[in-house]
């Protein structure tokens, strides 16, 4: 049976902008089962045409090939002039590229008024629009809208056609992120353009199985959060503990005042030097200087995790560099001085 190759007439085709015109090719490589949507007009895609093909299952040859201008519409917002405080603070959520996180809005840090709106590139986005950014710190991130929202110049608008699920295009886009990220350009803040959007070719099958898919990764992701969630809980359990601990004991007695807070009576506060043998650092001056291939496993500040010593990457001293005062054996604690990280 031949793939059907018809187009909803209301999805635009892609347009050559700024010389981009050659496509971006899609992340699922399998040429021989899936076929290109553009064909030959006789209903024939690319591929597929061998006794070979002909006798691949119909699921496989049921995937199609498009460049996403070909199968959606997109388009950017604006920014209202900051000079017109009249065009910000009204009801109408405003969103940035920031905001963009793989997930779903549902609310804005900013919101402009009708005016704003209808003095700027602005644009009003109805619920279940897909956000992808443009540029900033957050640029391939993706957003799905579920309320009705503009965005600002830095975010695309994607309006998918009839042939292209919004849940799965946005999972697709995610999975096809590192070849977005191939094409930024640009200096200090490189960005993509929507042309290099609408040229990334996608592979899609049929929308009831985009749903399935989409349906797949969605409750992978929600078992995801449900697990940060509690790994986020536990830590500030944790947090709330190790402070009762240090400033109560275990004893219920009364507290007193110290230098570093409030402890236990019975407790007594002393310097570090007074109790242990060694306080040493390890090579402070341009340590790379004394990597080899292959010799003594030496931590960097990366390595140190806060409850553990992660050992990769990890980086190789000389037996001659391994003097005793940087030798770290079982059992000794570690603590970081440099990039804000601490371990014990």
């Amino acid at each position: 049976m031949k793939p059907n190759t018809e187009r909803s007439a209301d999805i635009p085709v892609r347009e050559k902008e700024n010389g981009l015109s050659s496509p971006l090719h899609g992340g699922l490589k399998n040429p021989s089962s899936v076929h290109r949507s553009r064909g030959t007009g006789d209903g024939q895609g690319v591929a597929g045409d061998s006794g070979e093909d002909r006798g691949m299952s119909s699921v496989a040859n049921s995937w199609r090939r498009s460049a996403l201008g070909e199968l959606s519409r997109t388009t950017s917002g604006g920014t209202p002039s900051r000079k017109r405080k009249d065009y910000y603070d009204g009801a109408i959520p405003w969103v940035k590229s920031g905001e963009l996180n793989d997930d779903y809005i549902d609310e804005t840090g900013e919101h402009i008024t009708e005016d704003g709106l209808k003095n700027s590139s602005a644009k009003l986005f109805p619920a279940g629009t897909l956000l992808i950014a443009l540029y900033g710190a957050t640029v391939g991130k993706t957003s799905i809208l579920r309320i009705e929202a503009s965005t600002n110049q830095a975010v695309c608008g994607i309006t998918p056609g009839s042939e292209l699920d919004t849940e799965y295009l946005r999972y697709h886009l995610v999975y096809l992120r590192p070849q977005l990220l191939s094409h930024r350009y640009g200096g200090a803040q490189p960005n993509i353009s929507q042309q290099v959007i609408r040229n990334l070719e996608v592979d899609y099958p049929p929308l009831p199985e985009q749903k399935k898919i989409a349906h797949i990764l969605s409750t992978v992701q929600r078992a995801v959060e449900a697990q940060e969630r509690i790994i986020q809980t536990t830590a500030e359990l944790k947090k709330a503990l190790m402070h009762k601990l240090f400033t109560e004991g275990l004893r219920n007695e009364p507290q007193k005042q110290t230098e570093i807070g409030p402890i236990p009576e019975s407790w007594e506060l002393v310097r570090c030097e007074d109790v242990c043998e060694v306080i040493s650092v390890g090579i402070v001056v341009r340590p790379s200087n004394y990597y080899v291939p292959d010799g003594v496993p030496a931590f960097r500040s990366q390595n140190v995790r806060e409850d553990r010593i992660q050992p990769e990457p990890m980086v190789y001293i000389s037996e001659e560099v391994n003097i005793r005062p940087t030798h770290i054996q079982q059992n000794h604690l570690v603590r970081c001085a440099r990039n804000r990280r601490s371990s014990g």
